[in-house]
Parts: structure tokens; C-alpha cells; sequence
């Protein structure tokens, strides 16, 4: 453990000396540059440094009718995220800072800060990432929500995946090459939170594109005029936050885009090396998605059909989803309109019996 401590400080002061050569040079005196590139943005006339603001919108309307529960229906704002990112002193160094203002959960603050790090480019192959970001885990989990091809992500992917959190991360070599790996230590206490003790987790991902780059997005909005595919391998390691059980859970995932249509599917498996936490979330369990969408109407129409799953070991109750959902694209994934409707299947084994829960989403999306 103390290793890796070392590397990780030897590492973060070989890149502060580089920026700060950097920084010692004189910067060109220039114009201030602004204007629209796929976003707006602020510029030096050098490169150094650059802002690009940017702001989304989804608000969503949601009907549930549950079996033994009350029935809702109203509106709320899913996400309004407001995010500032750039490059700062070198190109070489970039940085990220996002607030959520959404319509908060019981008990989550109503302005919610989800990421806030740098990343600097050691060498061609080798970036290195610190902050608070998400946890390099899980297919579906990493790819933007503005970008889903659902009005959210399956019920395995929120199982299973980390999230995001406080931590240090190794990546390379850019996104977009054939092959991507990713090798991080996280607190493991999730995001704008102290770590609770001693320990740490561990995460790792290594994703393959054998015809080229793999968008992340879900939907095949391009159009592709050659199959690209993207198979991809995920792990996480360490004690979980509430008991101290030490737990893995291995990911493996794979997607197809071509001519519109698009196919993906993850499979995840959690095991619990001691058994001794009687949370739900951190016990033995298994599961996973497969989604595909099909464009009627190129870049404009798309339909969709989802299948989820997750069984959990001894008395947890598994569950089950099945979705169809159509998008409607006005000007891509900056303003769109989705509905989709699931039927949630939740097997009470208290009781003996499956509660069945019906529920219809629709969501306006804005982005820019």
C-alpha cells in the first residue's frame, strides 16, 4: 500500500515540475479568442488556456403505477447540470468542474457538485487523472446521460456500478484509439465524501475496438457506413463502505453500431469474499443488459427495445425489467425528446410472490 502511495506522490510531482516550466515561460501576448466550436468557448491566442461552458437540461415527466405502493405522477428536473471545462496553463493539462441543480432525492442536497479534476498528459500513451470523476466502470455507466438511449441507464448497470468518487486514476492512450485501459484507486465512499477509514478501492478497464473508433454514445446517430465494434473488460476490488466486507465484481461488455442500428450488451458478477454484510447491494449477486435500437428515420427516429436483470444470493429479491422506447432527434443529442415504458418485475421472496410495477417516462432533453 505505501508503494503505490509513493508512486502516486512521484507521479504528481513530475507533473506540477512540467506545468510549472510551463508556467515560467512568458506567455504570448495575443487576442483573447471566442466563438463556437460544437460548444462555446474562451481562448488565449496560444492554446494555454481555454474555457468552455456548457449547460444541459432534461426534464421529465414520469407515471408509476405500482402493485402495493402508491401510484405518482408528475414532473421534475432529472438532471440540470452546469459544467466548465478546458485546458489551463498547458494544453496538456486539462480540467473539469460539474454541478447538478436537478431535482434532488430525499436527502441529497439540491445543488450537487459531480465532478471537479484535472488530467495531464504524462507521455504520448500515458494520461494521468485526479479528483472526483466516476469510478472507470461499467459500459452503460460511462457513457454521458445525455447520450442514452433510454431516459436513464438498466437497473444492472445501476446495481453494480461504483459511480463516482474521490480518487487518482492512470489512463491511456487518448480515447478513440484501438485499445483503451484505464487503472485507478478510489476512497470507495462515493462522490463529496471523507474516506471512512484506511482502505481503498481498485479499478481497472480495458476496452478493444478492432474497425475503429467506437463512439460512446448508445444510439447509432451517425449512421455508420462500417461496422464498429467495441468489446470491454471491467473489475473492482476493495472493502465495501459500510461493513468493511471485501468484495469484486468483474463487468464484460460488448456493441455493435452500423447503418443505424445499434446493439450493446454487459454482463456483471459480484462476489463478497467474507458474507458478513447484510446490505443488499454488497452481497453475492449477478446480472446484466442487452439493449438495440434501430433509426426508421435516419438521424430523426429511433426505436428501442431493453431487457435487464439482477439475481442476488439467499433472501434479497431479484429483479427484472423490460423496456421499449422510441427518441425523437431535432438536432441531434442537444435537443431531443424520449419516451419509454417499463415494466419492473420485482420477486418478493418474503411473500412468495412478483410485484409488478408499470412505469411510463418522457423527457425533454436541451444541451449546448
Amino acid at each position: 500500500m505505501h508503494y503505490l502511495y509513493l508512486v502516486l506522490y512521484l507521479c504528481i510531482a513530475i507533473l506540477f515540475s512540467n506545468v510549472g516550466a510551463a508556467e515560467a515561460k512568458k506567455f504570448e501576448k495575443g487576442k483573447i479568442l471566442a466563438g463556437y466550436d460544437d460548444g462555446f468557448f474562451l481562448a488565449s491566442s496560444d492554446g494555454n488556456f481555454r474555457l468552455e461552458p456548457s449547460f444541459a437540461l432534461q426534464l421529465q415527466h414520469k407515471v408509476e403505477i405500482k402493485e402495493r405502493d402508491n401510484d405518482t405522477n408528475g414532473f421534475f428536473i432529472r438532471r440540470g447540470r452546469v459544467k466548465f471545462e478546458g485546458n489551463a496553463l498547458t494544453k496538456d493539462l486539462t480540467y473539469e468542474i460539474e454541478f447538478d441543480m436537478g431535482t434532488p432525492d430525499e436527502g441529497d442536497p439540491q445543488f450537487d457538485l459531480k465532478d471537479l479534476y484535472f488530467d495531464y498528459l504524462l507521455n504520448s500513451r500515458l494520461h494521468i487523472k485526479a479528483g472526483q470523476f466516476k469510478t472507470p466502470f461499467g459500459f452503460q455507466e460511462l457513457t454521458s446521460s445525455k447520450k442514452l438511449q433510454f431516459v436513464d441507464r438498466s437497473l444492472a448497470s445501476e446495481e453494480f456500478v461504483q459511480g463516482s468518487d474521490i480518487g487518482v486514476m492512470f489512463w491511456g492512450p487518448d480515447e478513440g484509439a484501438p485499445v483503451e485501459y484505464y487503472l485507478g484507486a478510489f476512497n470507495g465512499d462515493g462522490d463529496n465524501n471523507f474516506n471512512g477509514n484506511t482502505d481503498l478501492i481498485y479499478v481497472g478497464n480495458i476496452s478493444y475496438m478492432p474497425l475503429g473508433k467506437y463512439k460512446k454514445g448508445e444510439s447509432d446517430l451517425k449512421g455508420e457506413k462500417n461496422p464498429r465494434l467495441v468489446f470491454g473488460l471491467g473489475g473492482i476490488y476493495g472493502p465495501n463502505a459500510a461493513d468493511g466486507d471485501d468484495i469484486y465484481t468483474l463487468a464484460g461488455n460488448a456493441g455493435l453500431k452500423y447503418s443505424g442500428l445499434s446493439i450493446r450488451g454487459e454482463y456483471f458478477y459480484r462476489d463478497n469474499l467474507d458474507d458478513t454484510s447484510i446490505d443488499a447491494s454488497s452481497g453475492d449477486a449477478h446480472g446484466f443488459y442487452t439493449q438495440a435500437g434501430y433509426f426508421f428515420v435516419p438521424k430523426k427516429l429511433e426505436f428501442a427495445l431493453r431487457a435487464s436483470q439482477f439475481y442476488r444470493e439467499g433472501d434479497f429479491d431479484d429483479e427484472e425489467e423490460y423496456s421499449v422506447g422510441m427518441n425523437y432527434f431535432f438536432f441531434g443529442n442537444k435537443l431531443k425528446i424520449q419516451m419509454d415504458y417499463t415494466l419492473n418485475i420485482d420477486e418478493n421472496k418474503s411473500e412468495g410472490d412478483d410485484l409488478k410495477d408499470h412505469i411510463v417516462r418522457t423527457q425533454f432533453q436541451m444541451a449546448f
